[in-house]
């Protein structure tokens, strides 16, 4: 059996995978994610793979940052955040974090560079993920690409359900938000505009309520 490992390197985050060329792999495959955070600097991010044990920030994370940190999990029910922070002992919180899920991660001012690395299985048809669905989307949301993937926005089934004026924020840690709009012709977004594997992104869908069910972009 042949694998090739494809790594992806995108403002500063690593994402590497371990892929079957003849779609026949062993049916657990570890892939992880790099993310590097600025001095100061914030970063949103999604989580893509399956965790290997609960998914709380404690076990996603753990002592990777600076005790003093602070992580802003959007919560979709309650349309804010679920703010956590790291003390000596650990994270605070032990709120669950999907795939899909969106997060901001705050390292504590003046600690530098930090960079923190996301492990799991990479999703397959074998462990259950052929598709996720992410459900209920109405208003502002923060989320993500649900597989270890760079994503053309266009051709996710999300942008395509999402109604006329609907909206798309992407976050750059130099130049801030890039917004896109959607009119009755398509996106404003420029031809094969890419989001990056493990890159959070806010959509905004007015007052339309969708789900977003993907299916797995990958064969393993």
């Amino acid at each position: 059996m042949k694998r090739v490992v494809v790594m992806i390197c995108v403002l500063g985050m690593l994402v590497s995978s371990a892929m079957a060329t003849n779609g026949v792999s062993s049916v657990n495959v570890v892939g992880f994610q790099n993310v590097e955070i600025p001095p100061d600097g914030l970063a949103l991010v999604t989580v893509s793979f399956l965790p290997f044990t609960n998914a709380t920030l404690q076990n996603l994370i753990g002592d990777q940052l600076p005790s003093g940190s602070e992580a802003y999990i959007w919560d979709r029910v309650s349309s804010g955040y679920i703010v956590d922070s790291r003390t000596r002992t650990g994270w605070t919180k032990t709120n669950i974090i999907l795939r899909g899920d969106a997060l901001w991660l705050r390292p504590k001012s003046g600690t530098g560079t930090n960079s923190v690395q996301f492990s799991g299985e990479v999703p397959s048809v074998a462990n259950g993920a052929a598709s996720t669905t992410i459900t209920g989307l109405t208003g502002l949301n923060a989320i993500g690409y649900a597989y270890p993937a760079d994503v053309v926005w266009t051709n996710t089934p999300l942008s395509l359900a999402m109604p006329s004026a609907g909206e798309l924020y992407v976050w750059d840690p130099v130049a801030g938000y890039e917004v896109f709009s959607k009119s009755r012709t398509g996106w404003s977004t420029p031809d094969g505009y890419t989001i990056p594997a493990g890159k959070g992104f806010w959509v905004n869908m007015g007052s339309a309520t969708n789900d977003w069910t993907q299916v797995i972009p990958y064969s393993l």
